[in-house]
């Protein structure tokens, strides 16, 4: 019985030589960087009580989608992911007739670097108590701006 435990215990105990690799300590790199530039939108409803979403022309700056002054839109946070490459940001909102908060995750297309895609939830209130909830896939496509 003895001999079989060492047996057991060199066996489990044999193998390469070679050092193990942290998974936490590998780098990842993005085959592409993080979105820049104007890019034309097209929104998915993957679920959504607010309808849908129209495409529009949009201006991305390292990742974040940049919307337009007149939806009252403060970024209060951002984070970007080495691992997933994937930046996410968060918008809180108050235009007057909506109070939103708008939750962006977009990431570059791998095989096209002029093509980015994405997921946005919102959560939406209207000034007269009404409110609703969506979840959008998106995908962006750069306009060449040289026309």
């Amino acid at each position: 019985m003895k001999i079989k435990m060492l047996l057991l215990l060199s066996l489990l105990t044999c193998g390469d030589d070679s050092p193990s690799t942290d998974s936490a300590l590998v780098s990842f790199e993005c085959a592409h960087p993080p979105p820049n530039g104007l890019y034309f939108v097209s929104f998915d409803t993957l679920e959504s009580e607010c309808g849908p979403l129209s495409s529009s022309a949009t201006q991305v700056s390292d990742g974040v989608v940049e919307l337009h002054e007149s939806a009252g839109c403060e970024l209060v946070s951002k984070a970007s992911s080495p691992r997933t490459c994937e930046t996410d940001a968060v918008f809180e909102c108050d235009d007057g007739t909506w109070e939103m908060r708008l939750d962006w995750s977009i990431k570059p297309d791998p095989l096209n670097e002029d093509q980015f895609v994405g997921v946005l939830f919102v959560d939406m209130l209207r000034f007269t108590g009404w409110t609703c909830t969506g979840t959008y896939g998106l995908t962006g496509e750069r306009i060449n701006e040289d026309r």
